[in-house]
């Protein structure tokens, strides 16, 4: 693909390459959906409850990989994550020479790096003191399929108990 830009010695417009990094992110998702579709094909069988999926134990296995994969791929983003805004944090610094403030970060560059994740550490610590983190699991756990199963089953259990109770009154 050719774009143009302007290049800034000469302020005449040239053609440069461009590259779609979209692609591969594509090419992946289209393979993975043609992957599913593969395993999981509608074969004719004797008809079962209505609340029971029919799956494949390929389809069942690679779903299970895949869940997986991502908890993989989650644990090791928050890594990442603090990685990248230690790069960030030193690009800003360095950037503040444009504006005026003089940091020698060969010289006070750690000191500013602990002291920024000190500052990071101590929002999450409060952030867990004053019970954002507790209220905020508990919301997932509620979005959780998983977990909204086990709770309808549960609240069945206790309408039963109820009942129960009540007759032998």
């Amino acid at each position: 693909m050719t774009d143009f830009e302007i290049d800034m010695t000469s302020g005449e417009w040239v053609p440069t390459e461009t590259v779609n990094y979209l692609t591969p992110f594509l090419l992946l998702f289209f393979f993975i959906i043609g992957i599913v579709f593969i395993f999981n094909k509608n074969k004719p069988k004797e008809k079962k409850k209505p609340q029971e999926k029919v799956e494949s134990n390929a389809f069942k296995k690679f779903k299970t990989g895949l869940a997986e994969l991502k908890i993989y791929l989650a644990r090791t983003n928050s890594y990442i994550i603090i990685i990248n805004s230690a790069m960030l944090l030193f690009l800003m610094l360095d950037k503040a020479k444009d504006y005026g403030i003089n940091l020698d970060l060969k010289k006070y560059g750690i000191f500013v790096f602990i002291l920024a994740y000190g500052s990071i550490i101590f929002i999450g610590w409060m952030d867990t003191k004053l019970g954002f983190f507790k209220e905020e699991a508990r919301r997932n756990s509620l979005r959780n399929p998983y977990f909204t199963e086990i709770r309808e089953y549960v609240e069945k259990i206790d309408k039963r108990l109820d009942d129960i109770e009540k007759r032998m009154k």
